[in-house]
């Protein structure tokens, strides 16, 4: 499985941003840093035709891809452990924070 891997600078922005609720839990990050965050995934990326997968902790994988799902084409973002056993993982790059 070739992927980009998001760094835990990236996670940790994320983690700090999540608000629990009773019933749900949301991600309170200003524009500003969630722009930022998608700069960072399209200068790693670039231009990529064919499908783009990024790994990060599950903690942060459903708001990683509210995110990015409406700005990067073909992106599916996956958590490592959504990954079978013996599934050999290729890191085409590494997704950091500023």
């Amino acid at each position: 499985l070739h992927a980009y891997l998001v760094d835990p600078s990236v996670e940790t922005v994320l983690d700090a941003s999540i608000e629990h609720g009773e019933a749900n839990s949301i991600l309170n990050l200003p524009p500003r840093k969630i722009q930022e965050i998608l700069d960072r995934f399209r200068a790693i990326i670039g231009a990529h035709d064919g499908p783009i997968v990024a790994l990060t902790g599950s903690s942060n994988r459903y708001f990683l891809r509210q995110i990015t799902e409406g700005s990067i084409a073909n992106l599916t973002v996956l958590s490592h452990s959504e990954i079978p056993p013996g599934v050999r993982v290729l890191a085409q790059g590494v997704i950091r924070a500023n």
